[in-house]
């Protein structure tokens, strides 16, 4: 599999679309629009670009790299931003690049990142080695309030044991999921 990337660089002649293969470990995350990190340049620095084509035959892959890694946290363009993108290159004489930063957030492009934090989420039912008052109240509440809490706010406001959340998610009980804040 290989991808059509704008790579975010602003430099002129760098305004095209560079080809990169997928890694077979990285094909679940590819879809159109999402961000990515790439090797760019001949010191292979790490940069971002955006995923604007997907296709499956290349006539010559010898020289192309690989990408490093998918941020599958969301698309950061859609499908009709890609088509905008054509048309206001060619209407507005402007980089791809520069049409890119219309259409997302100013950080993006600069390298910063969503703020996030590492919610708790509901895991498997629990068993009834488990089953005592101190966990059932603990699944309960998180039952209630699934992914809005962080085990700094169930332990501080909420007063459940530390150690008793850890053992929850240590045996599957409960998970722990990156949300964007």
């Amino acid at each position: 599999m290989y991808l059509g990337i704008i790579v975010n660089n602003e430099a002129v002649k760098v305004d095209k679309i560079f080809t990169y293969k997928v890694p077979e470990s990285l094909y679940g995350k590819v879809k159109k629009g999402r961000m990515v990190t790439v090797p760019f340049g001949n010191g292979n620095k790490k940069i971002y670009g955006f995923i604007v084509d997907i296709f499956y035959d290349i006539d010559d892959n010898t020289k192309l790299k690989e990408i490093v890694d998918i941020d599958d946290s969301m698309e950061f363009l859609t499908e009709d931003n890609i088509r905008l993108i054509e048309v206001m290159r060619r209407k507005y004489l402007c980089t791809y690049l520069e049409c890119i930063k219309v259409m997302i957030p100013s950080g993006i492009t600069k390298g910063t990142t969503f703020k996030t934090k590492n919610s708790i989420i509901i895991g498997r039912p629990l068993t009834e080695r488990y089953s005592k008052e101190e966990f059932i109240n603990i699944v309960s509440f998180i039952g209630e309030h699934n992914g809005i809490y962080n085990k700094t706010e169930l332990t501080g406001e909420f007063k459940f044991s530390l150690s008793r959340v850890n053992t929850l998610i240590k045996n599957g009980f409960l998970d722990v999921k990156k949300t964007i804040v």
